[in-house]
């Protein structure tokens, strides 16, 4: 089964931009309205400026959960720090009154805080969420091996002649039926544990709440383990029938459903939700630039 960590770190993980430069330049014979905005963007700054500690420990669980690829308790803590950090950040930049000049800045600034605040929550959640998935599919492959282990050393009886007298055919027949059951009866019971294993791993995932970015990835790994259990379960009762006619066909959809989560569709959803993350984390790239940009319109326009 696909476990998460391949696709969790091929996501790009963004940079905090809140420290974009707020300056307007002054000048000798200033407008009322350049010195409005002038002390409205100082406002903003200072606001930074006494949050500089908070907002580069911000910078800092990025780093962490960037370069070191590991999902630990301490980034997990970093990452809620820094979003409370980033929610208290627009908090008080909302509070500022904007003079007229600046209520398009005003509106950039705080449409950026709020992008990283939703990107940090998002790690977060990947964060936390990453280790349970983990733990939750441990066993499965534990699982596998053990009901291919078991399936392996059963060796059911191989039609062949018989020789001798009817008495002796009609036991023989009789002889061979039996094994072949008996067979089938282990087999079926083997396929049985193998459900239960992966039922008892369905509850466990029904406990978690996947972040958006993993969510396809989620729905596909507990839809491909209900149809395991279902393609298991026919073929189960199959093999417990006198005639087992349908048990190639059936083993053949038990094969195929224990491998769902690893075919190229559910790869492909996946990598659509790792897309849909990434172009948010450009958008936060595009807010920032949005500010800058407005930036030097305010300086270019006020007098």
């Amino acid at each position: 089964m696909r476990r998460p960590k391949a696709a969790l770190w091929a996501i790009a993980i963004a940079g905090v931009v809140t420290a974009v430069v707020l300056v307007l330049l002054p000048r000798r014979h200033e407008s009322p309205q350049r010195a409005a905005v002038s002390r409205y963007i100082a406002d903003v700054d200072g606001i930074q400026q006494r949050m500089a500690y908070s907002l580069a420990q911000v910078s800092t669980a990025y780093r962490s959960f960037a370069v070191r690829h590991a999902v630990t308790p301490a980034t997990a803590r970093q990452l809620t720090r820094s979003e409370r950090t980033l929610a208290t950040l627009r908090a008080r930049v909302a509070r500022l009154t904007a003079p007229p000049e600046a209520r398009r800045l005003r509106a950039l600034i705080l449409k950026l805080v709020g992008q990283e605040a939703a990107i940090t929550k998002e790690v977060e959640g990947l964060v936390r969420f990453a280790p349970a998935f983990q733990a939750a599919v441990a066993g499965l492959k534990a699982s596998a091996a053990r009901l291919s282990a078991r399936l392996a050393a059963l060796h059911p009886p191989t039609p062949h002649k018989v020789h001798g007298t009817p008495a002796q055919i009609k036991q023989a027949q009789a002889a061979f039926l039996a094994a072949s059951n008996a067979v089938a009866a282990t087999q079926a019971d083997a396929i049985t544990t193998y459900d239960g294993d992966v039922l008892r791993i369905i509850g466990r995932l029904r406990k978690l709440s996947p972040p958006p970015v993993f969510a396809p990835a989620y729905r596909a790994q507990v839809i491909a383990l209900r149809e395991t259990v279902s393609a298991g379960s026919r073929l189960a009762l199959e093999l417990q029938k006198p005639v087992r006619a349908n048990v190639p066909r059936l083993s053949r959809a038990f094969t195929i459903a224990t491998r769902r989560s690893q075919t190229v569709a559910a790869q492909l959803t996946e990598i659509a939700a790792v897309k849909a993350y990434n172009a948010r984390v450009r958008a936060v790239g595009a807010t920032a630039d949005a500010v800058r940009t407005e930036l030097a319109r305010l300086q270019g326009r006020l007098p």
